[in-house]
């Protein structure tokens, strides 16, 4: 029986971040209803000045849970193929704190470089290693030779590796780690959090009601994301439709005076980061949530927006066409180009749409159910 994980992932929410890596934040607590979970969540220098200075090094998420948040430093652009032993270099100690006799596995979540790091700690301590892959891990940073190596060593030596897609497993093991040790959970949503509402009084809430139509996007504010694309589709649309953008980036700048060139200021609000718990509010003010994703891993998005009964209209990319694999939850596009995604929307408001079919699905998807299936692969990894 599992007694207690460390759980090692730099996606993690923290003040500054609150909606950094929530995916994983939720499955460790479901997980931490049943076992104990610790936390090491990394916190990447360069990348969070502001945390790096002025932030927690220890604290508990969801009042119950020790997340310890040690600094670790990279090369920013340069010599990335370090980035994995710096990591586990700086997070050492704070690891081998959390280590005690009841400690039965760690869990790392990303294949670089927090994989990679935490298979060196766990090799120290001969502990086993499960590895949950996300997407971009994949998909973008395993095209590099020097990466691809590291990561797939860490793979290959890890006792269980996850994917949060069928297309992520198929490439995992493409990669050349054995198909006996790689397994496929989805994402999961917090059905306590996200439900349906009336659209009327959320659009009221957000002070969006003078929105005849009111389009939905959620992410990081990152190119992988296309967000440009989005708005010059939108720039081509009826004027009566809107579009909330939640998310915070380094793009956000660029993003806005994009919106100002194509004249959209009134028509696009950027709601920057918002709260995980004031979430729901957005997905049931919006007609549809759009994803224009270039890449994707299996967006929890999804199926926050359809526990809310909000449609999708997606990019067919990554886990994208499995999450969707019915008509009544949304639109796959064929890809993300202007001109296809006007097409998309503009299709989607033809329809009807039964709103009822996403709830149902999204409730078979619930953090609860995911994080049994992940304790049955932790078992397996122990017996």
């Amino acid at each position: 029986m599992v007694r207690k994980i460390i759980t090692y992932s730099s996606l993690f929410p923290s003040r500054s971040r609150p909606v950094n890596g929530l995916f994983v934040a939720e499955l460790v607590k479901s997980l931490a209803s049943s076992i104990q979970v610790s936390v090491i969540a990394p916190v990447i220098a360069h990348r969070n000045l502001k945390e790096s200075w002025y932030g927690q090094r220890k604290y508990y998420f969801s009042d119950t849970i020790e997340v310890k948040a040690p600094l670790s430093l990279n090369f920013p652009k340069i010599l990335k193929s370090t980035d994995g032993y710096l990591m586990a270099a700086c997070t050492r100690q704070a690891f081998k704190k959390s280590v005690d006799e009841n400690t039965d596995l760690v869990h790392a979540h990303f294949a670089y470089p927090d994989a990679v790091a935490a298979g060196i700690l766990a090799a120290e301590v001969r502990l086993p290693l499960v590895v949950t892959v996300h997407g971009s891990d994949i998909n973008v940073l395993a095209k590099n030779l020097n990466r691809r190596h590291q990561i797939l060593k860490t793979l290959q030596s890890a006792n269980a590796v996850i994917t949060v897609a069928s297309d992520l497993k198929r490439k995992v093991i493409e990669l050349g780690v054995s198909e006996e040790f790689v397994y496929h959970v989805p994402n999961g949503v917090d059905i306590s959090k996200f439900c349906p509402g009336n659209k009327v009084n959320a659009r009221k809430k957000l002070g969006l009601d003078h929105y005849k139509r009111l389009l939905l996007t959620v992410g990081n504010l990152v190119p992988v994301k296309a967000f440009d694309r989005l708005l010059i589709a939108l720039s081509h649309l009826e004027p009566d439709i809107g579009l909330l953008l939640v998310g915070e980036g380094h793009q956000r700048a660029r993003l806005e005076r994009l919106a100002q060139t194509l004249g959209l200021e009134e028509r696009v609000q950027f709601a920057g980061a918002v709260k995980h718990d004031e979430l729901s509010v957005c997905y049931q003010a919006a007609d549809f949530l759009v994803i224009s994703s270039h890449s994707e891993g299996w967006p929890t998005v999804i199926y926050e927006a359809l526990a809310c009964g909000t449609p999708i209209i997606a990019n067919g990319v990554g886990g994208i066409p499995e999450a969707l694999f019915s008509s009544e939850l949304g639109l796959l596009m064929r890809d993300n180009d202007c001109r296809t995604i006007v097409q998309a929307i503009s299709t989607a408001y033809e329809r009807d749409w039964k709103r009822e079919a996403a709830v149902f699905v999204a409730k078979r998807h619930s953090w609860d159910e995911i994080a049994r299936q992940y304790l049955e692969i932790y078992e397996k990894v122990l017996s």
